[in-house]
């Protein structure tokens, strides 16, 4: 019989979401983009489930605004780090600002095109976090997003969310 080129529709669509519930991930990679306004941009997590066996290995893709600092602040947590504070004079003082931490390879040749920054290097890669996994409806597909985070700074006192999800109406774990 002669060979055939075929696929199947999970090649093209990707496995579905994992269940709802609990899962500890890896990160992996962040993959920045400009955000859709144009007025700041979207690290796009890629994590993978570990510890699992039945979903080991497992990809999971978490969107993370820069302009929504308590959602990257509560996932640095999670790994166990805090975010950075950025020394511009207003450290210390309700203005101060902070950072991810870590940088991109070529962040300083293309500070405004996150597209071209490359690989992520810092503190975060292949660090572990415990996360509560829901699925959401995005683009008209189901994918698993992160409905909250497990805090793993020792002592911390920041209100973490417990529900980070875009749509607060969404499946249940």
């Amino acid at each position: 019989m002669p060979f055939k080129m075929s696929y199947s529709k999970e090649d093209l669509s990707g496995k579905p979401p994992v269940p709802n519930g609990w899962y500890t991930l890896q990160f992996i990679q962040f993959r920045p983009r400009i955000n859709q306004n144009k007025d700041g941009f979207n690290f796009n997590g890629e994590f993978s489930v570990v510890g699992n066996q039945e979903y080991e290995g497992r990809k999971v893709f978490n969107n993370m605004s820069n302009k929504a600092g308590f959602i990257l602040d509560s996932i640095v947590h999670g790994m166990g780090l805090k975010m950075d504070v950025v020394q511009d004079g207003n450290e210390g003082t309700e203005a101060e600002s902070r950072a991810v931490p870590g940088t991109f390879e070529h962040i300083d040749e293309f500070p405004e095109e996150p597209e071209k920054w490359g690989k992520y290097i810092g503190p975060l890669t292949n660090k572990t976090l415990d996360v509560e996994l829901a699925t959401e409806d995005y683009q008209g597909k189901q994918r698993n997003a992160f409905r909250q985070v497990r805090c793993n700074v020792a002592g911390c006192q920041e209100k973490h969310p417990t529900n980070m999800l875009r749509n607060k109406e969404v499946a249940t774990a």
